[in-house]
């Protein structure tokens, strides 16, 4: 089963396009062995926070690399760049389509998600064991009608506690990503009578606490790289130097 990262940063020194030092950590994954595809692109509603996607071909690919000679080299550029506060927040999650059986259609379901020109990344912390189940009924709802500018979702549990924000307490949480044409297209769907307002219901309940790196614009859209090998990585270092 493949499995997708998320990094979410802020620069040290922000500017209006990436940096070169930025240009080079996210190219030095391509050619990291299980590193499948990967997109980057800033927040719309926050431009100083941009998301760094990674999809691999297994969780033993993303452990593999974690626990390499390379990492250690690679890790240090990333933290040299990025800023402290707010914090850096890292997780991972196999994410699945509504066929949630972990095969081709939900890899191509993802893709097609990530793939459109604009990402809304839904984040739902303390999660209670049945929100999995509301977010597959809630994209389903999404997936089975024709909303203009929609191109496909993507869920998944993710593996580990997940907090939010720096005082937040950890705990269980799901991702959800939804492709748009663009942020007007997901406002215009999000703000008429249809399939979102028919379904939002199950996402208001079950759950602490809700996080929207909602429009993500990709800058590094369909870097799609061979699947040359599968290798591992249980968990991410942050960058205050914790486990």
């Amino acid at each position: 089963m493949t499995v997708t990262e998320f990094i979410l940063l802020s620069f040290k020194h922000p500017s209006s396009s990436p940096s070169a030092a930025w240009a080079d950590v996210t190219s030095s994954l391509k050619s990291v062995p299980g590193v499948t595809s990967l997109f980057t692109g800033p927040q719309l509603e926050d431009p100083s926070r941009h998301l760094l996607v990674i999809n691999w071909a297994s969780p033993e690919a993303f452990s593999a690399f974690a626990s390499s000679e390379s990492y250690t080299p690679w890790f240090a550029s990333l933290k040299a760049i990025t800023a402290t506060d707010p914090a850096p927040v890292f997780y991972k999650a196999p994410l699945v389509s509504v066929s949630g059986a972990g095969g081709d259609d939900d890899q191509q379901g993802q893709e097609t998600a990530l793939r459109a020109p604009c990402t809304e990344v839904f984040v739902a912390y303390g999660v209670e064991p049945d929100f999995i189940g509301k977010t597959a009924a809630f994209a389903g709802g999404l997936s089975a009608a024709e909303i203009a500018g929609f191109h496909g979702h993507a869920y998944g549990e993710v593996s580990t506690p997940l907090a939010s924000g720096a005082e937040g307490e950890k705990g269980p949480a799901v991702t959800l990503l939804l492709g748009w044409d663009s942020k007007e297209a997901h406002l215009e769907a999000k703000g008429k009578a249809g399939p979102i307002s028919d379904n939002v219901h199950l996402l208001r309940s079950g759950r602490k606490e809700i996080a929207m790196v909602s429009s993500v614009e990709w800058l590094l859209p369909h870097a799609r790289v061979a699947n040359i090998a599968q290798v591992p990585c249980e968990s991410q270092a942050n960058l205050n130097g914790g486990s």
